[in-house]
């Protein structure tokens, strides 16, 4: 896969925090649903093609 994404809903516990591998961000946004319940709202980070971090705070949805 080519990005690596780091997701945290927040809680300090073992499931509060995947690591997803995805080709872009909107097909990460998609595997979001399977992993958090909806309504979550998930910290995402990664590095991209220009190697810089990005940090982002996504709010899980359904994909409909």
């Amino acid at each position: 896969m080519r990005y690596f994404y780091n997701c945290n809903d927040g809680l300090n516990t073992d499931k509060s925090t995947a690591h997803i591998e995805a080709m872009s961000y909107k097909k990460m946004l998609k595997i979001l649903p399977s992993k958090y319940p909806e309504g979550t709202i998930v910290n995402v980070s990664y590095t991209n093609k220009k190697k810089k971090l990005i940090v982002r705070d996504v709010k899980v949805g359904s994909n409909d």
